[in-house]
């Protein structure tokens, strides 16, 4: 095995090279809990409006509500502290079509596994005659760090993911900054003219912090912030001298011949986006390594 010596003689595994994979961990930590209700009717998603036949005859043809990507219709980037166009943004905005309660919590609720006790303040919200938005907060760079650890020797059971989620006090704020950021945009003339407002049920667990205090949003981000998964630093790429370093710049497995890691755990940071388009470049620009590496030698 390759990794933390002590994890792997934990569980079975002999040990080839002791490097530090694992012990570093970053992730986006996504809010999901910030829904808006409007006077308009039957504009957003409803499990009751699209499994009709009219609409997956849309679907078929490649138009319809049903082709929005899941249900998102807008992203946003800002920074909660400096207002220029180049500020680096430190929270995202997902806008999406509806509520965790458009399904019926057939899906969404369990994905983001979400409490009964959770749900039920989306429970009004289940009602196809009521028109409602979320806005999702994704904390693009959060100074809390967290580590995996072998669950045992089967390659094929997952680890134990330690995100150690808002367990640094700048992340909560951030949000909490984020959150506000949105409620100020609502409030604007353009989005009161459809009747936008705060979903003003309160998560039964935050109720007693007076809903929409500063207070009340640290507890309901306590409550229901989950993963982005968008795991990134586990095979953390550094110089032969950062203790937490498992890849060189060349990708290369510190300490083993011809391995080599290609993907958005050798990234040592999070990014201000979603990794995928960074994820495709990591290969190409491993391949053009290899490629001119092997051109040199012949």
């Amino acid at each position: 095995g390759v990794g933390p010596k002590e994890q792997l003689e934990k569980v079975g595994i002999p040990v080839i090279q002791d490097l530090p994979v694992g012990k570093v961990l970053y992730d986006h930590i996504y809010f999901t809990g910030l829904t808006f209700r409007t006077n308009t009717q039957h504009l957003t998603l409803n499990v009751d409006r699209l499994l009709t036949l009219s609409a997956i005859s849309q679907y078929l043809q490649g138009n319809g509500t049903l082709t929005i990507p899941g249900g998102v219709e807008v992203l946003g980037f800002i920074n909660t502290l400096n207002t220029s166009r180049d500020a680096v943004p430190d929270i995202e905005l997902i806008f999406v079509n509806g509520s965790p309660g458009s399904d019926h919590g057939s899906g969404i609720r369990r994905g983001l596994r979400l409490s009964d006790e959770t749900y039920e303040r989306y429970r009004p919200l289940e009602s196809g005659d009521i028109d409602t938005f979320t806005v999702n907060l994704v904390l693009l760079h959060p100074k809390s760090k967290g580590y995996m650890e072998l669950k045992s020797d089967n390659p094929f059971q997952w680890p134990k993911f330690y995100t150690n989620f808002l367990k640094e006090e700048e992340d909560l704020e951030t949000l909490v900054r984020g959150i506000k950021r949105v409620i100020n945009i609502v409030d604007t003339p353009a989005m009161k003219s459809y009747g936008a407002r705060l979903h003003n049920i309160p998560m039964r667990a935050c109720a007693l912090l007076g809903h929409g205090t500063d207070d009340y949003w640290r507890c309901a981000l306590r409550t229901q912030a989950t993963s982005m998964y968008h795991q990134t630093a586990t095979c953390k790429m550094g110089p032969a001298s950062d203790p937490e370093a498992v890849v060189s710049p060349q990708l290369r497995v510190y300490g083993i011949s011809n391995l080599r890691v290609a993907d958005v755990s050798i990234v040592p940071v999070t990014l201000s986006g979603h990794p995928a388009a960074l994820a495709y470049m990591i290969g190409e620009k491993l391949a053009d390594m290899i490629k001119e590496e092997w051109t040199k030698s012949s």
